[in-house]
């Protein structure tokens, strides 16, 4: 996802730490891994101060296979919480300010509900299983 030259931004922001960078080098690890240079990251400790930071991009940035790949790969897979069993079907993502929704089809039938797609919430992705478990708010379901 990230190119050469690409400017991105770190969040939360850090007291000792940047606040953006430019890619400078990305060298493939793996399969879906990848190993990312900054220019305002050179030392040891540079990196350690960006430790649980995001790396954030302008979406203008970014190839738009790689957008339509993450956001369409779990289209069809079934909503399960941790307290209301299943939920149901995911059939998009709805772009919002401050985070992106998945617009989930309910199992009983009726409105889509839009489901805040936030690490809090989200517990693990079973692909086998096309299944995503989660933990929402209690009456979030109800709404």
């Amino acid at each position: 996802m990230f190119s050469e030259g690409q400017t991105v931004h770190f969040v939360p922001p850090r007291l000792e730490a940047p606040r953006q960078a430019c890619v400078v080098r990305v060298a493939q690890a793996g399969p879906d891994r990848a190993v990312v240079s900054f220019d305002a990251v050179s030392t040891w400790e540079d990196a350690l101060e960006l430790e649980g930071c995001y790396c954030l991009a302008a979406r203008a940035d970014l190839p738009g296979e790689a957008l339509a790949a993450a956001e369409g790969s779990l289209v069809g897979y079934a909503v399960v919480d941790e307290a209301a069993g299943r939920v149901g079907v995911i059939e998009g993502f709805v772009e919002n300010p401050a985070h992106l929704l998945a617009s989930v089809v309910p199992a009983g039938g009726g409105d889509a509900l839009l489901v805040p797609w936030v690490d809090d919430f989200l517990m693990s992705v079973d692909d086998g299983a096309r299944t995503v478990f989660v933990r929402l708010p209690r009456g979030l379901v109800d709404l």
